[in-house]
């Protein structure tokens, strides 16, 4: 099979970024509810619900591809979302590259872990960069207990998580005329609970059907855990992973990064 060309793969992204998950959907949902619902934001290419390949019952999510970014942006900043009388949880697909590189990367949180950050980059650098995306909150420069110096990253807290969803697309931002690297910062518990999810497959995968949504019917059943394989589209989302307030775990120690007090935060 020919390997698709670079301009095919920036396509494949571009498209991506246009499709938003939905959680939390009462089981009576159906994707013409779903459909009829967000067409007030925008043009809709494609939805689904996801339905258990026995029983042809609902999972309780789904996935709806908009014709544009603008309609995504437009559906995250009008939330919260009601459907049949359900509070329901949208979130960005991830692109494909983040998931392949990225484990973590479903999880819902607000803190931001910048990576590859120069001497001559100050906190007002962040701060003034990263609002760009959503309200910071606090940035957190992280420096060598002993020494003083600059350990070469930071952690950015956000208001909300999808800054950090929409940031994290991109693994590098020049940021006063530097690359540096972000992804999402994870506490120790939810760094664990991604290594759990991914041992043998047991948590439950699901594979892609034509068209970059869920196969319908095919495969076992899905667990409680992330459903993206290799065909997946969509993004690594676990429906039960979400957590819709501060991040949890988040206490900093000295136990983690040597010399730091930020031992309890990884970077994924």
């Amino acid at each position: 099979m020919t390997p698709p060309t670079f301009a095919l793969l920036i396509l494949q992204e571009s498209e991506q970024i246009k499709k938003l998950f939905v959680g939390g959907l009462s089981f009576d949902t159906t994707e013409a509810t779903l459909r009829k619902y967000f067409e007030k934001w925008g043009q809709i290419m494609e939805c689904v619900v996801l339905k258990d390949s026995k029983t042809r019952h609902s999972r309780g999510f789904g996935f709806v591809a908009f014709s544009d970014i603008s309609e995504v942006d437009a559906v995250m900043n009008d939330r919260p979302h009601r459907i049949d009388d359900r509070v329901v949880e949208t979130k960005r697909a991830i692109p494909r590259h983040v998931l392949d590189s990225r484990p973590g990367v479903h999880m819902t949180v607000k803190k931001l872990f910048v990576g590859g950050i120069r001497e001559d980059i100050q906190e007002s650098h962040l701060r003034d960069y990263f609002s760009m995306f959503g309200n910071v909150v606090r940035v957190e420069m992280v420096n060598d207990r002993v020494t003083g110096k600059r350990r070469g990253f930071a952690f950015v807290l956000f208001d909300d998580y999808d800054p950090v969803d929409q940031i994290i697309c991109q693994k590098f931002h020049n940021i006063k005329d530097h690359h540096c690297e972000v992804r999402k910062a994870l506490t120790r518990e939810e760094l664990d609970s991604c290594n759990l999810g991914s041992r043998g497959g047991r948590m439950g995968g699901f594979m892609m059907g034509r068209g970059g949504f869920p196969g319908r019917g095919g495969g076992p059943p899905m667990g409680p855990g992330n459903f993206a394989g290799p065909l997946n589209n969509f993004g690594s989302y676990n429906p039960h992973a979400s957590n819709f307030g501060p991040m949890r775990g988040g206490s900093f120690n000295t136990r983690g990064f040597p010399g730091g007090g930020y031992g309890n935060h990884f970077r994924y």
